[in-house]
């Protein structure tokens, strides 16, 4: 955090849901605990078949495991519930070192400049697929909201 954060004032809880993340996730959460170690950072595993909630733990993660499989939305839902934390961070479980940068897409709003925060990462060089999906986000909440959003599907969001 930079100095002057307000990150001693205000509490922090880190949700990651994870399925099968296992070489990944503790990276992820190391990367996490680095730039936050007093934040409270819960890895909500999906019923993963591999060593995603070990490796989670390991690496310092308070982790939920569920009873079934819920999907991404369902285990947020989940570990929301549990969380103790004024601001929620959500992050995927894939980011690695990466996500360490988390500060970034933190700061505003520990400063109170936004009330949310969505990061938003270059363009993929393919076209379609997810691509059209995330067109489609933007088509609706521009219709509805009249905002224009540059990530609207992004997993990393304050």
């Amino acid at each position: 955090m930079k100095p002057g954060s307000s990150a001693a004032e205000k509490t922090v809880t880190v949700l990651i849901p994870a399925r099968n993340e296992a070489g990944r996730i503790g990276e992820t959460v190391r990367a996490v605990r680095e730039v936050g170690p007093a934040w409270e950072v819960i890895v909500i595993d999906d019923c993963s078949r591999d060593a995603t909630a070990a490796q989670a733990r390991e690496a310092g993660a308070r982790v939920l495991s569920l009873p079934r499989h819920l999907g991404k939305g369902g285990a947020l839902n989940h570990g929301l519930a549990e969380s103790r934390g004024e601001i929620i961070l959500l992050l995927d479980a894939d980011l690695g070192r990466s996500a360490a940068q988390c500060t970034l897409l933190l700061q505003p709003v520990l400063d109170g400049r936004l009330d949310m925060a969505i990061a938003r990462f270059p363009p993929p060089r393919r076209r379609g697929g997810f691509g059209l999906v995330k067109g489609l986000a933007r088509w609706g909440i521009r219709l509805l909201a009249g905002l224009e959003m540059a990530s609207p599907l992004s997993g990393q969001r304050a």
